[in-house]
């Protein structure tokens, strides 16, 4: 018995690539009618979460200064939603030629290693010292803790709306504060632990642009591309100070990604993701 089993381990993968004939074509009607249902299903879907969006808007109006409340749950629901009917959607046609630079060849195990210790190195060197360098304080780094902390953590009021703006005469997104704050309650109240978010969004900000790089030219581009986002200097500067500059690049940089691979795969779900990346 344990020699059947060998056997039939060994026969899975020595022809786990091979392509095999049908004995029995698919039928085609089937197939359109398949298709069909989730062409529907997905519309419905997506005619339920604008249904969902609309009432996050209404419930926001109704109850302005709750911090998440039924607003913010009809806000999450409607994009689970619109996930969900480009999941639904069938695939449209993907682009089938290849650009000289493009690299469609699976992950190596060394490829994975460099991009990991890419990633490590990236994450260290915003880390190291991250309360004394640099070694001046910005006055908006001051004014980020501070709101984040009166906002957040020990304010007197509820805490603000995570869809209103704070910082007055700047009106930055709260959600931004929301970050930093949870950050100061679990790390505690220092410069250090204010920076931390933006030192995570810097270094963060190699995945999806390696990914980017090597959709469209390559391992060989995609290693040069990260490493120069990792050691740059305006990068790693910026993601070592307490302001919320350095996370536009990590979401536009996931919003390209994802529009590369919309690109080449045709797969609304990718298209989505982009848009969602991009609006956050």
């Amino acid at each position: 018995m344990l020699l059947l089993l060998a056997a039939a381990v060994l026969a899975v993968l020595a022809w786990s690539e091979a392509r095999w004939s049908l004995s029995f074509p698919a039928d085609q009607d089937a197939e359109a009618h398949r298709q069909t249902s989730r062409s529907r299903s997905a519309l419905a879907t997506l005619a339920g979460a604008v249904l969902l969006s609309a009432s996050s808007y209404v419930a926001f109006l109704a109850a302005p200064h709750k911090t998440f409340g039924a607003a913010g749950w009809l806000w999450l629901a409607g994009i689970v939603a619109v996930i969900t009917a480009a999941a639904l959607r069938p695939v449209g046609h993907a682009r089938q030629d290849k650009g000289e630079g493009e690299d469609s060849s699976a992950w190596t195990l060394w490829e994975v290693g460099v991009v990991a210790l890419i990633a490590v190195l990236a994450l260290a060197l915003r880390l190291w010292d991250l309360r004394d360098v640099p070694f001046n304080i910005y006055p908006d780094e001051i004014m980020t803790g501070s709101v984040a902390e009166r906002a957040y953590v020990n304010g007197a009021g509820p805490a603000p709306c995570l869809f209103s703006t704070l910082w007055s005469d700047v009106q930055l997104p709260s959600l931004w504060f929301a970050i930093v704050a949870g950050v100061l309650k679990l790390g505690g109240i220092g410069l250090a632990t204010a920076r931390l978010p933006s030192a995570v969004f810097g270094a963060a900000t190699v995945l999806p642009f390696y990914g980017f790089v090597r959709g469209a030219w390559g391992r060989v581009a995609a290693i040069a591309g990260a490493s120069t986002i990792a050691f740059s200097a305006a990068n790693v500067h910026y993601s070592r100070m307490a302001l919320n500059n350095i996370a536009t690049p990590f979401f536009w940089t996931v919003c390209f990604f994802l529009l590369m691979r919309g690109l080449r795969s045709g797969r609304p779900i990718d298209w989505t993701l982009a848009g969602l990346a991009a609006g956050v």
